[in-house]
């Protein structure tokens, strides 16, 4: 009886070995999804870093900007839209002169498009 018990175990372990690989494999197929979907949108060409501004850098202090905005056929930025800034009335201003200067592929417009731009204390603007 001993020597059954520990023979069970054993055919388990494979089954247990081998189920973890089939999700993996269908969670990369999953994440190749959206990067598919990513060129049907428009394209960016040029998207100007956003200036720190001098009072949050005076202050050492961070910032996030989330932004909706449209792309128009020409390829230009309009409608540009804060939904949430924090601090709040520290980077706003610097962000909507910066995105005046993106350019995007024309031919390609798009609206309700939303990025996020975080501001470091190293004095970059990360646009995600």
């Amino acid at each position: 009886e001993g020597d059954q018990r520990q023979a069970e175990p054993r055919p388990a372990s494979p089954f247990e070995n081998s189920a973890p690989a089939r999700p993996t494999s269908s969670t990369a197929s999953a994440t190749s999804k959206p990067a598919v979907s990513v060129p049907t949108g428009p394209r960016a060409l040029s998207r100007t870093q956003p200036q720190y501004p001098a009072r949050a850098q005076a202050l050492r202090i961070e910032g996030r900007v989330k932004v909706k905005f449209d792309v128009t056929s020409a390829g230009r930025v309009e409608n540009v839209q804060i939904l949430s800034a924090q601090p709040a009335n520290m980077f706003e201003r610097e962000v909507k002169n910066a995105m005046r200067k993106w350019r995007y592929e024309a031919g390609k417009p798009g609206s309700g498009l939303v990025v996020n731009i975080i501001f470091r204390l190293n004095g970059t603007a990360q646009i995600e």
